[in-house]
């Protein structure tokens, strides 16, 4: 902590830089310069240097497997033009300059392309220098981390090396532009090779406005795929997670929970010897039974030998039957909102010589890390430490601190290693029980690890969806208009109403990702509010895990009612839309897609699907190949081209696309969650299942060449398999699936 700390509070000193909030941002209420400690120079609020000579970055962002550290140190080893093994990876504090701005952006509806009071306000976004005026936002999420961090880390990067470079010509008295850098030394006009270890003891460092950030072609590191910086030490064992933190006199608490919707404790006898405390209920967590003892296990089972009465009544009738039946009603009769429109599509359906209507659905799913909820707390003289694998640290401090009833300022927050997160870490439920519980330790840590059937059975889950998509089709046959109702609960609404008290409950429409890029002049996209009995949170692509079943499925509807090629449809549609087009070709090309592949292929009992879907600011499009295996189709192979800028490690990418395309597998053949009586009936992976090795398809990533700035990768290849799934069932049965779970019955 004092390490992070450090960066943002000492005040000048000799060695000192100001980079980071010179060049990218200022910060109106703290000092501007950084000093020396334990021997290292602290060159901007972003990177420092080691007596050693090695850099370290802070990184206001989480590692969850996603593998921004690597990509991250890779650019900033690029522009300080040094071995990538010799950049380091520390957290950084909690600050305004490093603020999310792509967080905000993220937030605009964006379906439709000619919004063109949101594509200024989306500009406005991203050339304002208004990471301060946004307030501290340090989140991970929504595949934004490298769009958001690509030019500022790199521009700290290549200012730190150009102001190394001047000192060096300072030194020797030569002229900096004669001079160059390589692996971690400046090279002066003689040969001569000055380490920046050497630079930084023997000179004060002064900061460097003239500079440029490196060209594509002078990139030596970015856009290959070195082996991912902590690789050796998840390999190994000794990477270090939340559940891993060890503290002197640590104690373990375990957690009885409310084991149904709205379920609320009524009495309690415990046995003796057995410290039990309440957890008050808060976060969208009800009141709570702990166990405090000197093991996880001991605690565990002493919660087992509870006598606990819950009180069930409330949401004893909650079932699955009423939970769809409320969306079905609602895209009945439910008022819309409309998020996403262009043209006037209620005069085109009017004049339409005919339509096309189809209903689709998917189920809640929960996110099934694969490290369960945990949390380590200690409170010390109204001082609160917390270890947490969480996605959102402001977040998680102010659950702390109501938690602690102290001040945000009072809470120090670490975030080690995440064993998965795909949103269910951006809610902090956990935080605020550990950090409850430590309250009632005696000064004592305290570490709270929910068992997988907590996990599984208090998620907050994707949340269920149903659709009505229809087209309308003029005289000459073409489709002139698109309208999609969609009845679902909204994620923002549900986690507003569990995080912020004294907020007015009430619906409020989502926000649309992902991007329908097809030119169809009239086109609406509406959104009725169905407040959900299941709590439910930001799942892996969120609404685009849904809208991309839906808008792909359909679009494949409307090719085989027209009798058009399914991607030749798509390509006049897309006509104009380089990337798209970029991406749907290496599709092709790489998957053989076609008629002579599909006759092919039915005769093994196979055939292929396709799919495009834009979101995170990529493109993918991804062709599959799928049998039947009793009533349940079975993928061989998937074949994925993303269009995602810049490759800055292509391998990285690679890995997103395979854990993204299994994901998706998962949630499209594999059954949601079910609740019976108020109950989650699933509690670990013998009921609620996920695609086993045996399940798991051949993947091959192609990435489009593209010199842009990178988008996202994390979530981008999620969209599209669950229609590109259907459809490949519909190419070898005659046969549409419209919901989720696929299923030949």
């Amino acid at each position: 902590m004092k390490r992070r700390t450090f960066l943002l509070t000492a005040a000048g000193g000799a060695g000192a830089l100001v980079v980071g909030w010179s060049v990218l941002r200022r910060r109106p209420d703290g000092p501007l310069l950084t000093s020396a400690v334990d021997g290292d120079i602290a060159l901007n609020g972003w990177i420092e240097f080691t007596a050693t000579g090695d850099a370290q970055l802070a990184v206001p962002r989480c590692e969850m497997g996603q593998g921004v550290y690597t990509a991250l140190a890779m650019l900033a080893a690029e522009e300080l033009d040094m071995p990538l093994e010799r950049v380091k990876i520390m957290e950084a504090p909690l600050d305004r300059i490093f603020g999310h701005i792509m967080a905000a952006e993220a937030m605009l509806p964006q379906l439709f392309d000619d919004q063109r009071l949101l594509t200024r306000g989306k500009r406005w976004l991203k050339h304002m220098s208004g990471r301060q005026t946004l307030g501290v936002s340090v989140s991970t999420a929504g595949s934004t981390t490298l769009r958001d961090l690509w030019r500022p880390v790199r521009t700290v990067g290549a200012q730190a090396r150009a102001s190394l470079v001047n000192a060096a010509a300072r030194l020797h008295a030569v002229d900096p532009r004669q001079c160059r850098t390589e692996a971690g030394v400046v090279i002066l006009p003689t040969g001569v090779r000055v380490a920046y270890a050497e630079i930084l003891k023997q000179g004060r460092i002064e900061p460097v406005h003239d500079f440029q950030l490196k060209s594509a072609q002078q990139f030596q590191l970015i856009g290959q795929s070195p082996p991912r910086i902590d690789a050796r030490t998840k390999g190994d064992g000794s990477a270090k997670f939340a559940s891993d933190v060890r503290l002197p006199q640590m104690v373990y608490a375990a957690l009885a929970m409310p084991p149904s919707i709205d379920a609320k404790l009524v009495s309690f006898r415990a046995p003796g010897g057995v410290q039990v405390v309440r957890v008050p209920a808060g976060y969208g967590q009800g009141e709570s039974l702990a166990v405090i003892a000197g093991g996880w296990w001991m605690a565990q089972r002493a919660i087992e030998a509870l006598d606990i009465t819950w009180d069930e009544v409330a949401g004893g009738a909650i079932d699955n039957e009423m939970l769809t039946a409320a969306r079905t009603q609602a895209l009945e009769h439910g008022a819309a909102v409309v998020k996403s429109a262009m043209g006037d599509s209620n005069a085109a359906f009017s004049s339409a010589s005919r339509t096309l209507d189809a209903e689709y659905a998917v189920p809640y799913l929960a996110h099934a890390a694969m490290e369960p909820m945990n949390c380590t707390a200690q409170i010390i003289d109204g001082k609160v430490r917390v270890w947490a694998p969480v996605q959102a640290s402001q977040a998680a401090i102010t659950a702390a601190a109501r938690a602690a009833k102290v001040d945000e300022a009072a809470v120090e927050m670490v975030v080690p290693l995440l064993g998965g997160g795909f949103g269910r870490r951006l809610d902090v439920d956990y935080v605020f029980q550990a950090v409850a519980i430590a309250a009632q330790a005696a000064g004592r840590p305290v570490q709270l690890l929910w068992t997988r059937e907590q996990d599984l059975r208090h998620d907050f889950y994707r949340c269920a969806a149903n659709a009505r998509v229809r087209a309308a089709i003029d005289s000459q046959g073409k489709v002139v208009a698109l309208d999609f109702k969609v009845a679902t609960d909204s994620i923002g609404r549900a986690q507003r109403s569990r995080t912020d008290r004294g907020l007015p409950d009430e619906p409020a429409a989502p926000p649309v990702e992902g991007g329908l890029a097809y030119a169809i002049p009239h086109q609406c996209y509406r959104h009725v509010p169905v407040r959900s009995l299941l709590p439910i949170g930001s799942w892996r692509s969120v609404d685009a895990s849904y809208n991309g079943f839906f808008v792909e499925s359909f679009i494949d509807e409307l090719a085989a009612t027209l009798h058009r090629d399914a991607v030749a449809l798509r390509r006049d549609w897309l006509a104009g839309k380089t990337r798209h087009l970029q991406t749907l070709d290496l599709a092709i090309a790489k998957s053989g897609y076609g008629p002579d592949r599909q006759a092919e292929l039915r005769a093994q009992g196979r055939a292929l699907g396709i799919a495009l879907y834009e979101s995170v600011g990529s493109v993918v499009a991804e062709v599959a190949e799928v049998s039947i295996d009793g009533r349940r189709p079975r993928v061989h192979r998937v074949v994925c081209a993303i269009h995602c800028g810049l490759a800055v490690h292509p391998g990285n990418i690679a890995r997103q696309v395979e854990g993204a395309v299994i994901m998706g597998i998962g949630a499209a053949l594999d059954d949601g969650i079910d609740v019976r009586q108020g109950r989650v009936a699933q509690g670990n992976f013998h009921d609620y299942r996920l695609p086993r090795m045996r399940d798991a398809p051949m993947v091959e990533t192609h990435i489009v060449k593209s010199a842009a700035s990178p988008t996202g990768v994390g979530e981008a290849a999620l969209p599209p398999i669950a229609p590109a799934i259907a459809n490949a069932v519909f190419a070898l049965t005659g046969r549409r699936l419209r919901s989720l779970p696929l299923r030949l019955d």
